[in-house]
């Protein structure tokens, strides 16, 4: 599931994938009538495997052992199938140059960000970094030996907000800890506010008082807009026919007076209970300390646009005075999981208050207090929870409690026990740098789903998934989806994330189109004298925006110019590059020192792939970049003849076969022998045969020809367009199921 590191990802490869494959509508759902619903990705996952596979012994590293150790290099012919790019690292005077761009200009107050389109190319010399390709190599390795799966975050927890979440049972979760009341008397929060507080290098919360059995309370905007205490939340739009969100309205809290009403129901959408606020006040203009009204603080929450475009959230929340004779402690784990959770919007973070100057501060918050400590905390009632579970809770039994050594820290090393035994080479461009590289190009914006996306990044029973037909529209949903709360003891993480390959002419990674203002076009087209009439092919003017069409668009055209100016000055998600084309090739060499016969067969066996399997390597992987095509030749070491001659085996040609006519299948077949008897496992010869290999095979397929319609080869290997696809909550089919 949270395994990123690879350089690619594909789908499962069955024997025959036609006759496991089910039919389905346009919407997602089977034609069985069981209306399951699947998800598309450009990437996904190869299983966990449940048993580990461990290492033969260590040699000692003082010594060769030239009768039962190889030694020798691996030469690596690289050829590029799709464009790659690697971007290239700053100089000095690249970083003088990023200086002096990104210092706003005085008179326009503008920056230029700084943005170095080469391929990585050191001292001038194109090439692939060893890095990428230890790192693409090792993870291949970690998955066919069967070794521990590691490089991830195991102690770090998730976060979720699921009020009306499209996966019934997490949403039923999260209401059971934050939602009390009932549909008569009307629904209100669970959880109690105070004020957080900062302790020397501790915080605390200090519970807010009650005041007619409330601590915290409700405010219309309106009446907070009345007293200039904070801007709209959102504006109507007279062109488009709907409300839209204020960016001068932010999220935070202010100190007031208020006066308020006793509990009752509200009538709303749904029936609600609280206690309201009448008349309110900006303590920071007018002291009532002594009258009736109670200190307290405005709390303001995020902007919401209500269903079909109306007005949405229309309330603030308002907390009554702290109590400052009862504290409660914060855990670290707690402070910790708030931290870490990156999810958060930067302004409902409560510790951005806290700074140098203003340590004293009372931050409003909520929490839930459990066995007199906090439990969790957030910015308003309806916080973010933290799952119950760890990544590292979801691993397979065997992962959680391995201590030996596997084969993949056998090869690659420990930092902490031992030195790796492969050393990984730069391979370097061997085609003419002027025929091979690219002209500078636009990439699609890469963005993908995080770990928090449960319905991908972990492992799903599509026949528990049983979407709920009696609820209507957004209270729609399914259960059975399996998240970080799940207590099945069948609940896994996905395994390791891989891409998809596009198809060798695709090119569905170029982005189509640029989108700018209509009113930052004009200063721009006014700017370099632009006449929008003499681009009708690549000019859309909607009310308020303007697209700009690249295909075709050369650097010299005038339109290209202020492309560059957009994305230099106002567009911060696009950027440049100039990949290597096709048909690139690259040589490179892997060294390894004392490794067994096995060991070398399982770097072999990773890098030398069927005919119709590809590697992906470097940046835009997502998007169809990156695939390449390995041809390994292997050369071994005679040790006693290397120290009898100076010359000896500097000299020799390359070749396939090495001493002994040993081979690069002879290695593949000791190792797939050595992993297939530690798994005891007797239905196949070939590690191929096994279901999850399977998997990996059909991610690494690549296809040679065009795709249909010059899209990419398969729609449901690209990015969901749509946020909506993803709040669905559907779930992602196995790689051997997508046809």
């Amino acid at each position: 599931m949270i395994k990123d590191k690879p350089d690619s990802k594909r789908r499962e490869d069955g024997d025959d994938v036609k006759s496991r494959n089910f039919k389905r509508k346009q919407d997602g759902s089977r034609t069985d009538g069981s209306a399951k619903y699947f998800s598309q990705a450009p990437y996904n996952f190869v299983p966990i495997n449940q048993k580990i596979v461990k290492s033969l012994p260590i040699p000692p590293f003082d010594r060769y052992n030239s009768e039962k150790l190889k030694t020798g290099y691996i030469e690596l012919q690289i050829k590029t199938e799709t464009p790659l790019y690697i971007r290239d690292s700053l100089n000095t005077e690249d970083l003088e140059k990023q200086l002096q761009m990104e210092i706003p200009n005085r008179e326009n107050k503008t920056a230029h960000r700084f943005i170095n389109s080469d391929f990585f190319a050191p001292a001038g010399k194109i090439r692939i970094p060893g890095s990428s390709l230890r790192g693409m190599v090792s993870t291949l390795v970690e998955i066919v030996s069967y070794s521990r799966f590691r490089f991830f975050e195991g102690d770090r927890k998730f976060h979720y907000r699921a009020l009306v979440d499209k996966s019934l049972d997490l949403s039923r979760k999260y209401e059971d800890q934050l939602r009390g009341g009932d549909y008569n008397k009307g629904y209100s929060p669970k959880a109690k506010a105070g004020y957080l507080v900062k302790d020397g290098n501790k915080f605390r919360i200090r519970p807010a008082k009650f005041l007619d059995g409330c601590q915290f309370f409700r405010v219309e905007e309106d009446d907070v807009l009345r007293e200039h205490l904070i801007p709209p939340m959102s504006y109507f739009d007279s062109i488009k026919g709907k409300w839209k969100e204020n960016l001068e309205y932010h999220m935070g809290f202010k100190n007031v007076y208020f006066k308020h009403t006793p509990p009752k129901t509200n009538r709303h959408s749904r029936n609600m209970f609280y206690a309201k606020v009448v008349e309110i006040r900006d303590a920071e203009k007018v002291s009532l300390q002594h009258s009736s009204f109670n200190l307290g603080a405005l709390v303001c929450s995020g902007w919401m646009i209500g269903p079909g475009g109306s007005r949405g959230k229309h309330m603030h929340w308002v907390i009554g005075p702290s109590d400052k004779k009862n504290e409660l402690e914060i855990p670290s784990d707690v402070l910790e999981n708030y931290k870490n959770d990156h999810s958060r919007d930067p302004d409902a973070n409560l510790f951005r208050y806290f700074k140098k100057k203003c340590l004293d501060i009372e931050v409003p918050c909520f929490f839930i207090e459990e066995n007199g400590k906090v439990k969790s905390f957030g910015h308003t009632p309806f916080f973010r929870l933290a799952y119950e579970k760890k990544i590292g809770d979801l691993l397979p039994e065997e992962h959680r409690s391995f201590n030996d050594t596997d084969i993949s820290e056998s090869i690659f090393g420990n930092e902490k026990k031992f030195a790796g035994r492969v050393f990984f080479e730069d391979a370097f461009l061997k085609n003419n740098e002027e025929e091979i590289v690219a002209n500078e190009a636009i990439p699609r914006i890469l963005s993908t789903p995080k770990p928090t996306t449960f319905q991908h990044y972990l492992k799903q029973v599509s026949n528990e998934v049983k979407p709920e037909i009696s609820r209507s529209g957004r209270f729609r949903g399914s259960w059975g989806i399996k998240d970080y709360n799940d207590k099945k003891s069948d609940t896994e993480l996905a395994g390791y994330k891989l891409y998809w390959h596009k198809s060798k002419d695709s090119n569905y990674w170029r982005e189509e189109k640029i989108t700018i203002s209509r009113s930052k076009f004009d200063e721009l087209a006014e700017k370099y004298s632009l006449n929008p009439e003499h681009w009708p092919d690549h000019l859309k003017f909607s009310n308020n925006n303007v697209d700009i069409y690249l295909e075709d668009l050369k650097d010299t055209d005038l339109l290209m110019k202020v492309v560059r100016e957009i994305i230099l000055t106002l567009d911060t998600q696009h950027t440049f590059v100039k990949p290597m084309k096709t048909d690139s090739l690259f040589l490179g060499r892997i060294r390894f020192e004392n490794l067994h016969p096995e060991e070398l067969g399982a770097l072999l066996f990773v890098l030398d792939l069927e005919e119709t399997l590809r590697h992906k390597i470097g940046m835009g992987k997502p998007l169809g970049l990156g695939s390449i095509k390995i041809k390994p030749i292997l050369h071994l070491s005679d040790r006693n003849k290397r120290y009898q001659s100076l010359f000896d085996q500097w000299e020799e040609d390359a070749s396939l076969l090495t001493q002994e006519g040993e081979k690069i299948s002879d290695f593949k077949k000791k190792f797939e022998k050595y992993v297939l008897k530690e798994l005891q496992e007797t239905s196949t010869t070939s590690l191929w045969g096994l279901d999850r290999m399977k998997e990996l095979r059909r991610l690494l397929a690549f296809k040679q020809g065009p795709p249909p319609d010059c899209r990419p080869e398969d729609s449901k290997t690209t990015y969901i367009e749509k946020l909506t696809e993803f709040q669905m909550r559907k779930i992602l089919p196995k790689a051997t199921e997508v046809e």
